[in-house]
């Protein structure tokens, strides 16, 4: 058994905040994308000191999912927005935890918006158009481009597709830090009490001795594929699977 429970099993936090500090807007764009998106994902969690702008966001995920860096976790609120008149495309996730039953939102997605810790909580984006119409592959310099009152998807000259606009599926993901207290955004920004790879890698290794896990560290862990390995499979469970040891 984990010396740490995960914090997926249990069931979504509720902020409380005092001060909200808006981060990023991301906007996506979707057409034919008729399956589902994976089993599901968590957005890319932020620590005290530890963050993406320093470390590979596949460790930090696994930091996230593993329950052990909560006091440290830095508070993400997201909302996500859609301006989508289709009744597919919609939104899933998993509110109290991947063993748990998840909610849909579909049909009646355009105007509405969720928010929730979507680092936290497990989600992915429901199938938008019909499998008959099949999918492009596209290459980094393809294009989505207006083509008169639609769209068009470009490869240089050559137009790939054309729909629309009825067809695109246009979301927004804005982001926030929410601190609890003046104190503690004072306790972020001034760098008090920050993590660092040894204090992340000290408390890997106690929860995997707890578990009767060897740990053994290289010289680049953060970027060694065993490293990952052994942290994923102790710590990453996906919707629908077993619990990981």
């Amino acid at each position: 058994a984990a010396a740490t429970p995960s914090p997926l099993r249990r069931p979504r936090r509720l902020f409380d905040a005092e001060l909200v500090r808006p981060q990023t807007v991301y906007i996506n764009l979707t057409w034919q994308l008729p399956f589902a998106q994976g089993a599901g994902h968590t957005d890319i969690p932020a620590f005290r000191g530890f963050d993406r702008s320093r470390y590979p966001v596949t460790l930090l995920s696994i930091m996230g999912l593993s329950g052990l860096f909560e006091d440290v976790r830095l508070k993400i609120a997201t909302a996500a927005a859609w301006f989508y008149p289709g009744a597919d495309g919609g939104f899933q996730d998993w509110p109290e935890g991947p063993d748990r039953p998840s909610l849909v939102h579909e049909g009646a997605i355009d105007n509405t918006a969720v928010v929730g810790d979507n680092d936290f909580m497990w989600h992915r984006v429901r199938p938008t158009g019909r499998p008959s119409d099949g999918m492009l592959s596209l290459g980094l310099d393809d294009e989505l481009v207006r083509d008169g009152a639609g769209w068009a998807i470009r490869s240089g000259a050559d137009a790939l597709a054309r729909f629309g606009s009825e067809a695109l599926r246009v979301s927004l993901s804005w982001k926030a830090l929410v601190f609890d207290s003046d104190a503690d955004r004072r306790r972020v920004d001034e760098h008090r009490d920050d993590i660092d790879l040894a204090e992340v890698l000290r408390r890997f290794r106690v929860d995997l001795e707890a578990r009767g896990v060897a740990a053994e560290w290289g010289p680049d862990p953060v970027r060694d594929p065993a490293v990952i390995r052994l942290l994923r499979d102790h710590y990453v469970r996906y919707p629908g699977a077993p619990a990981p040891s």
